[in-house]
C-alpha cells in the first residue's frame, strides 16, 4: 500500500484513474470505501482526473507492528 511520510507520521492513500490530480480526504466516521463507492460513479462520466483518497495515518511513535 503506498504511503507518503510527514515528520512522524506515514499517510497511507490510494490511486486511481489518470490525468489531473485531486486529493479526496473522508470526514471522521467513513473511510476510504466510502468515498470511493460515492465518487467514483461520477468520476467514470469525467475523464481526465486521477483521484487520490486518503486511507489512515499512522503515526511512527505510537505503532508497532
Amino acid at each position: 500500500m503506498p504511503y507518503c511520510k510527514v515528520k512522524h507520521a506515514n499517510i497511507y492513500y490510494e490511486e486511481m484513474g489518470t490525468g489531473k490530480p485531486i486529493i479526496m480526504i473522508h470526514g471522521f466516521s467513513p473511510d476510504h470505501r466510502l468515498m470511493s463507492g460515492c465518487m467514483e460513479p461520477i468520476f467514470e462520466k469525467i475523464p481526465g482526473w486521477r483521484r487520490i483518497i486518503w486511507l489512515y495515518i499512522v503515526i511512527a511513535s505510537l505503532w508497532t507492528p
